[in-house]
């Protein structure tokens, strides 16, 4: 049964001309699965930047801000991330203030939203949690962040929230497999550190409480304008399509 949906599946599939795909991650498991590699191209996501409010100040307290953005999903690794705040000692502690945005633990069963809130790093003092928040507030929530941290235990493809970062010029902390991985370069867009390895975030966390984000080498990325997106897709309708 399974093989034969695969057989009708791309079957249908010959009859298009291009994918796209946002990550060459995603592109290299759907060629693995079977489309022809020269049909697919890798063109990110169009993104709207987020904007800083006019009245955003430089942060000097010395204080390393993480942030956590994103819904409190079983995959998102919000548990995990709770287990790696747990590892560290009181001094880093001290040096850390972890703001933990979104919401939406309890869609998943009241066990996995007990493990949240219930969590015994919860109640420390450096863990705070802000509640959901909307889109427009996504360039104001970044203007009080030093770090983004993205502890997803999937794959992930192209995670909109680590563009943003990106866009705002905030280093992201995340997990080094699939999208993420390719999307935040080790050392100059941000760091990794083992996928579901709650030691491992703890380790990565000591050392940003310790030497700070001052260590990243080069340039960040900036991720495409939402215009130049437009422009690399119509390029693409243009070349398949044999319009001049």
């Amino acid at each position: 049964m399974v093989a034969a949906r695969t057989h009708y599946i791309r079957s249908a599939l010959n009859a298009v001309d291009a994918f796209i795909s946002p990550s060459a991650f995603l592109a290299e498991r759907y060629v693995d699965w079977g489309l022809p590699s020269e049909r697919v191209h890798v063109i990110s996501n169009a993104l709207t930047a987020p904007q800083a409010p006019d009245s955003a100040n430089e942060h000097h307290s010395g204080v390393l801000r993480v942030s956590f953005l994103g819904q409190h999903t079983p995959f998102k690794g919000l548990g995990l991330l709770l287990d790696a705040v747990s590892l560290l000692d009181a001094d880093t502690l001290e040096g850390i203030h972890l703001n933990i945005f979104g919401s939406g633990a309890d869609r998943f069963g009241p066990e996995f939203a007990k493990s949240i809130t219930g969590h015994p790093a919860s109640s420390g003092s450096s863990v705070r949690f802000r509640g959901s928040y909307t889109n427009d507030r996504v360039g104001t929530l970044l203007t009080e962040t030093d770090v983004l941290v993205v502890p997803s235990t999937w794959y992930e493809n192209s995670p909109v929230v680590i563009e943003e970062a990106l866009a705002m010029g905030v280093p992201v902390l995340c997990s080094d497999i699939g999208g993420m991985r390719e999307k935040v370069r080790e050392g100059v867009d941000g760091w990794h550190f083992r996928a579901g390895d709650a030691a491992s975030l703890a380790s990565a966390l000591r050392r940003l409480a310790n030497d700070g984000t001052g260590t990243l080498t080069g340039h960040m990325r900036t991720p495409p304008s939402a215009a130049d997106v437009a422009a690399t897709h119509v390029e693409l309708f243009r070349a398949v399509s044999g319009s001049a």
